[in-house]
């Protein structure tokens, strides 16, 4: 027993030394990464960033007003993907094995519905949607509109486990991935952890192999689609909805998101001329808004586009503002290393029209 805790303690001492040296070595490769990439001047950096904006306005009555989207790619071809109510119908006929893989890969969604005051939003796997509230005293709070599906979110492994044997506790969920290989723990797609295991050997095995199918394997369906739907009641308080996919919550937080594009937004009055919202304003009301707008000047945004505003910040904020060195390395990473250092990001912030909300019927 003496002589197995010494053992012990020694693989460790020695695992810690090996650990150390492996940091410093990938510290000293990540410093000479860092020094070959090339430097873009701030006018490239914003070209990048802004190379997939996009803006859409919405005319007539309506508790949207416009959304802003963006997207920065990490993987080739980037993985993610943005839509607003539409539709791919494929003509013709394809391969088996190019059907095969299609549908062996996965995806994970959010996806708002708004009508009039009412919105709606499912969430399968880890993208997030969260609401920027406004509160009275003007302090911006985030109202969470999904539910992460991951290891991190307990309720959801333990509908997992209960779905599965007893005996297949240790195998369903393994190094905090379903079967220890998918991270997310509901998708769309990723069919072989879906399908029944003769069905996978018939059809999959023959094109891909015995790999295809996942280890400990036993009672499948170990993957759902279902998403999980909120529903809340827009207010006019309630100013923005961002959606983004895990790239962008990586990192940073739902409430540093939300308060960064309330910033973005009393900033942004300040890049268009002044125009009232309705006639017949009072003179008080008009005043608001010209304090408003002086405020606004002190947080003057660099991007019109609330996106891209948050992929600036995302990729090179720091508390003392953006750090261009950072952002500008993490924008020429090598393409076999940049997926190490960050994911694909996507982001949409749809932005309410609180007069409306204010006057909607219930």
């Amino acid at each position: 027993m003496v002589l197995q805790n010494i053992s012990s303690n020694l693989i460790k001492t020695v695992n810690n030394v090996c650990i150390r040296q492996n940091e410093w070595n990938n510290s000293k490769c990540v410093q000479r990464l860092y020094m070959a990439l090339p430097r873009l001047t701030p006018q490239e950096v914003t070209a990048v960033l802004q190379a997939n904006e996009y803006t859409k306005e919405f005319n007539g009555q309506s508790s949207v007003k416009y959304y802003d989207s963006n997207q920065l790619a990490s993987n080739s071809p980037i993985e993610d993907t943005r839509s607003e109510a539409q539709c791919l119908f494929t003509k013709g006929k394809s391969s088996t094995a190019r059907t095969l893989a299609v549908a062996m890969s996965g995806a994970v969604a959010a996806v708002a519905h708004i009508d009039g005051p009412h919105l709606h939003v499912a969430g399968v796997g880890d993208c997030q949607a969260v609401l920027g509230v406004l509160s009275e005293n003007d302090g911006w709070s985030a109202k969470l509109m999904t539910v992460e599906h991951n290891t991190d979110n307990r309720a959801e492994v333990e509908r997992i486990l209960a779905e599965h044997p007893s005996n297949e506790k240790s195998t369903v969920i393994k190094m905090e991935r379903l079967l220890g290989q998918l991270a997310p723990l509901r998708s769309l797609g990723d069919f072989r952890y879906k399908w029944k295991k003769e069905v996978l050997k018939e059809v999959v095995v023959p094109y891909f192999g015995e790999a295809a199918i996942p280890p400990n394997y036993h009672t499948p369906p170990y993957l759902t689609a279902k998403p999980e739907v909120k529903y809340h009641r827009l207010t006019p308080r309630d100013k923005f909805l961002i959606i983004a996919s895990d790239g962008l919550w990586d990192l940073m937080s739902p409430l540093q998101a939300v308060r960064l594009v309330g910033e973005h937004m009393s900033g942004k009055v300040t890049l268009n001329p002044l125009r009232l919202p309705r006639k017949n304003m009072k003179l008080s009301e008009i005043n608001k808004m010209l304090l408003q707008r002086k405020e606004g000047l002190k947080k003057k945004p660099h991007d019109s586009n609330a996106a891209t505003h948050l992929l600036r910040n995302a990729l090179g904020g720091t508390e003392y503002g953006i750090d261009h060195v950072k952002l500008s390395q993490l924008l020429t990473l090598p393409r076999e290393v940049v997926r190490i250092f960050r994911d694909d990001i996507t982001i949409t912030v749809v932005y309410m029209d609180s007069e409306f909300l204010r006057h909607c019927p219930p």
